[in-house]
């Protein structure tokens, strides 16, 4: 069985997966929610939407820690503000494809919206 045809079937990896994309939701309050996203995602079945959700992390990690270090020099503030948008648009294109039953058919790239 393929990972699309688990996503067609329904079931628990897309219950998980809309929980992981939830979590990260609620991470932009608490951020430990993020992170509970993160470790859940690491424990589903190899997908698109599991590699997408868990670079997604990481990539944002990155850009907030870019973006901290700038607010000295003001530019940071502009950083961080792309990190937000960038995050929420990745967020629910990856979950508007998940309610689709669809799999991300590129999960690796850097861009805003999922595919």
């Amino acid at each position: 069985m393929t990972t699309v045809d688990n996503f067609e079937a329904g079931g628990q990896d897309r219950t998980k997966l809309t929980i992981s994309y939830i979590l990260y939701l609620v991470g932009f309050v608490f951020p430990l929610a993020a992170l509970a996203g993160l470790v859940l995602a690491y424990m589903q079945n190899p997908s698109g939407h599991r590699q997408f959700i868990i670079r997604t992390f990481w990539m944002g990690l990155l850009m907030t820690f870019v973006g901290g270090i700038l607010t000295f020099f003001l530019i940071g503030w502009f950083v961080l503000l792309f990190w937000a948008i960038w995050n929420l648009v990745r967020i629910f294109s990856g979950w508007g494809i998940l309610g689709d039953a669809k799999d991300i058919s590129n999960p690796k790239t850097w861009g805003l919206m999922a595919k």
